[in-house]
Parts: C-alpha cells; sequence; structure tokens
C-alpha cells in the first residue's frame, strides 16, 4: 500500500492505490459515518476518507498533520499515530515540487511512500496505532 496524497500541512492519505497507480478496490461496500465526540481531529489523529457522501469510507484513510477540528464531526476518526509521528511528518514535508496530478487526482508523491500498517484492535476501539511507516528516499 502507498500513501497517494500528502496536502503540505493538512494530511497523508493511503488505502486504495498500486504502486503504479492502479486503483484498488476495496472488497467491501461503504460504511455508515460514525462520529464519537471524544475522538477528534487531532495531530495523528486516523480517520477514514470518503467522497462528498458521508456514507462513502471504505479502505481509505488519513492521518492529520496538526490539529484539524474543522473536520470534527464530518469525518470518523478511529486511532492516532502512537509511534512514527516524525515520519508522517517528513511525509508531510514533501513540497509541490515532489508531488503531481496523477489520474486525476491532485497532490500525488512523484516517489513511492510505503506503509507497513500494524492494527491493534482494542473493544470499542478499531485501531489504536499505526506502527512503521516509511518511505524510499
Amino acid at each position: 500500500m502507498i500513501f497517494h496524497r500528502i496536502v503540505h500541512g493538512f494530511v497523508i492519505q493511503a488505502g486504495a492505490f498500486y504502486p503504479d497507480g492502479r486503483y484498488k478496490a476495496s472488497p467491501y461496500p461503504p460504511i455508515k459515518l460514525e462520529i464519537n465526540e471524544k475522538l477528534r481531529h487531532d495531530d495523528g489523529a486516523v480517520g477514514m476518507a470518503r467522497s462528498n457522501d458521508p456514507n462513502s469510507a471504505t479502505s481509505q484513510f488519513y492521518i492529520c498533520v496538526g490539529p484539524h477540528h474543522e473536520l470534527d464531526g464530518r469525518y470518523a476518526v478511529f486511532g492516532k499515530v502512537i509511534e512514527g509521528m516524525d515520519v508522517v511528518r517528513a511525509i508531510n514535508n514533501f513540497d509541490s515540487e515532489h508531488t503531481t496530478t496523477f489520474h486525476g487526482m491532485q497532490n500525488w508523491p512523484m516517489q513511492d511512500i510505503m506503509n507497513n500498517v500494524t492494527i491493534i484492535s482494542v473493544y470499542g476501539l478499531a485501531l489504536t496505532g499505526i506502527i512503521g511507516i516509511g518511505y524510499n528516499e
């Protein structure tokens, strides 16, 4: 899996594309938007990406770089980075010279940024951390 979207000072996003740009469709139907008011878009929050339809989230997720409370109540937060935030920031610091428009999508990184996600399930919370995010230099 690759990080396919980098928006400086906002988010890095992954979960739907192969490194060659082919779309990887989710084998599952979209999920209904669920908001937990205790989970906010703080620095390192992990949330479900979606289209304009609030109930359209499938496999894409984003990691917030800095607090983005304008997203609270509109996008579902389901976890938080507990280790590796320095790598998230390094990925997010790619400037516009390192991103392009690819297959009609803006902010696509020009070099592959791979991730290795470790998911830890806890009753009542789907994800407690993302560990081992890395990128190719």
